[in-house]
């Protein structure tokens, strides 16, 4: 067997896909019934340098070391944390080990050992990452920066994770779903398997289970206080502001939060009154999708949001467009400039802020609720 059939290297920041894959890796190597004898795990995860020296060493050792009549060994070093430039990476002795087993291992081992290795990080530039390489096969794995990506990774696993329990959610129960578990992949696996057991043989998921069922992320109880404003329902905002500050949430954050939101609702209200978000019928449902703009105004939306708003999925477009017009443009002109004054003040100190996030609440949503028209309001 060739360096690239006995050595491989797992690696990156998406620390589910990573482990998932070697684990994945490992298990079709060596079948669960045989690896008692056939394989040999080795904790990476050490906190110092002599810890990190002593598992090379090992590995090293277990590299050399026949299998059990004659049958091949796969040695896993997991998850190790010293192949980078961190505190044990850097010590002396650390990478003196390291350079014996890179040494070691261009040379032929005994039989058809396998040695894999998976990590979050690796420094490409050390003689260990060009020697794995060049001469054995490595995978990356790593998260999606970009939040668009993120979320449409997200939303192809959730899928994925229905499909493979039997459930059945709509469109809007996986964004409902997603706001509330967030983009983690560990998490979503995680959720979906628990509402899955929880709905017991009952198979439709429906937004009350995952309100109920799901584990909410720091962001999801935040994004329901964002809805109420959104929604213009006073009384759930007020209740959302009063629980989420009773719950210790910083009132920064918050303001941050609603102040975010109103400026996604003056945007989407300006579009809608333009023409260049346009309501349809899809499957028998309203939703409001996306239509051709000036260049210079699409620049200017990618240029004011993290997420230009024509990249969001088509439920999140049709909710917030839904939203917005429960004000006028100049209702939400008016709450803009209110809200930054707002965070201004809470910024600079000296006033009561669960004070000044009421009277903020009350000064965007307290008019009559009204869904306007479509068209150029004022």
């Amino acid at each position: 067997m060739n360096d690239r059939g006995r050595l491989f290297l797992f690696y990156g920041d998406d620390e589910y896909n990573r482990s998932a894959a070697a684990q994945t890796f490992v298990d079709r190597l060596v079948p669960p019934e045989r690896q008692t004898l056939e394989l040999e795990i080795i904790d990476g995860a050490v906190e110092t340098a002599a810890e990190a020296e002593a598992a090379l060493k090992r590995c090293a050792a277990a590299v050399l070391t026949p299998g059990f009549l004659g049958a091949a060994r796969v040695v896993w070093l997991r998850e190790a944390v010293f192949l980078h430039d961190s505190r044990a990476g850097r010590a002396e002795n650390v990478k003196a080990a390291l350079a014996d087993l890179v040494a070691l291992l261009k040379e032929p081992g005994p039989g058809n050992n396998v040695l894999v290795i998976s990590a979050a990080e690796v420094d490409g530039r050390t003689a260990f990452f060009r020697f794995f390489s060049e001469r054995g096969q490595t995978q990356e794995f790593t998260v999606q920066k970009k939040q668009f990506l993120q979320e449409r990774e997200a939303h192809a696993r959730l899928a994925k994770a229905l499909q493979r329990e039997g459930l059945r959610a709509t469109a809007g129960v996986q964004e409902a779903f997603l706001r509330r578990v967030g983009c983690d992949a560990r998490q979503i696996e995680m959720e979906v398997e628990k509402l899955s057991v929880g709905l017991g043989p009952r198979r439709e998921l429906t937004e009350e289970d995952v309100q109920l069922l799901a584990s909410p992320t720091r962001d999801a109880p935040a994004w329901d206080l964002a809805d109420a404003l959104g929604n213009r329902d006073l009384p759930a905002a007020i209740g959302r502001l009063r629980d989420l500050l009773a719950q210790k949430e910083s009132p920064g954050y918050l303001a941050g939060v609603l102040l975010g939101r109103v400026r996604e609702l003056l945007a989407y209200r300006e579009a809608v009154d333009r023409g260049w978000l346009r309501r349809t019928r899809k499957f028998g449902r309203e939703v409001y999708v996306w239509g051709d703009m000036p260049a210079e105004a699409e620049q200017l939306l990618d240029d004011a949001f993290k997420k230009s708003p024509r990249a969001a999925n088509e439920y999140r477009v049709s909710l917030l467009a839904k939203q917005a017009l429960c004000y006028s443009g100049d209702e939400l002109r008016r709450a803009h400039a209110y809200w930054l004054r707002t965070y201004e003040r809470m910024v600079s100190g000296g006033a009561d802020e669960a004070v000044l996030l009421e009277m903020a609440l009350v000064r965007t949503v307290a008019a009559q609720k009204k869904h306007v028209t479509e068209g150029k309001q004022n």
